[in-house]
C-alpha cells in the first residue's frame, strides 16, 4: 500500500515539475511574441506550434510518469507547477531572458556596424576609380550618343518624307 502511495508522490512530483516546464515554454512563448510582434496569421501558427509544444510535454510527463493515464492528482499537479512558477519564477526567468536577448542584440549591432563600415569603406574605395574613369569617358559617351541617334533621326525625316521621295518628278 506504501509503494502505491509513493508512487502516486511521485507522479504528482513528476506533474509537478510537467507544470513548471510549461510555464517556462509560455515565458519563452511570450517573449517571442513581445520582440517578433507577428501579424495576425503568423500569430496563429505560433499559438498553434505553442499548444503542440505544451500538448506534447504534457503527454510525454503522463507517458513517463504514470504511462499515459490522467487523473485529478495529474490534472492538480501540472495546474499548481504552471501556478508556482508564474508566482516564483517567471519574472526571474523574464527578467533574465530579455537581458540575454538585449546583449545578444548589442553583440549582433555590433557586429553589424563593424562588417558595415569594412564594406562602405571598400565600396569607397572601388567607387572612386569608377567614379574618375565616368568621369574622364562622359565626353566620349555624349558624342557616342549622340551618334547613334543619327540612323533613327535619319529613318523619321525618310519616313516623314516617303511620300516626297516616291512621287518626285523628273
Amino acid at each position: 500500500m506504501t509503494s502505491f502511495v509513493y508512487y502516486q508522490i511521485y507522479v504528482f512530483f513528476a506533474t509537478l515539475y510537467g507544470g513548471i516546464l510549461i510555464g517556462f515554454i509560455y515565458d519563452i512563448y511570450k517573449i517571442f511574441r513581445f520582440y517578433l510582434k507577428p501579424k495576425r496569421i503568423t500569430a496563429i501558427l505560433q499559438d498553434l506550434f505553442f499548444w503542440i509544444t505544451i500538448t506534447m510535454v504534457a503527454i510525454l510527463v503522463l507517458l513517463y510518469s504514470d504511462d499515459g493515464r490522467v487523473r485529478g492528482y495529474t490534472l492538480l499537479g501540472f495546474i499548481l507547477g504552471t501556478s508556482l512558477y508564474n508566482i516564483f519564477l517567471s519574472r526571474l526567468f523574464t527578467k533574465m531572458f530579455m537581458e540575454i536577448i538585449v546583449f545578444i542584440k548589442r553583440v549582433f549591432s555590433c557586429i553589424y556596424n563593424k562588417v558595415n563600415s569594412i564594406v562602405i569603406f571598400i565600396i569607397r574605395i572601388i567607387k572612386y576609380p569608377c567614379i574618375r574613369v565616368v568621369q574622364m569617358l562622359r565626353p566620349y559617351c555624349l558624342r557616342l550618343k549622340r551618334i547613334s541617334l543619327i540612323p533613327k533621326r535619319m529613318f523619321k525625316d525618310i519616313k516623314k518624307n516617303m511620300s516626297t521621295i516616291i512621287h518626285k518628278k523628273k
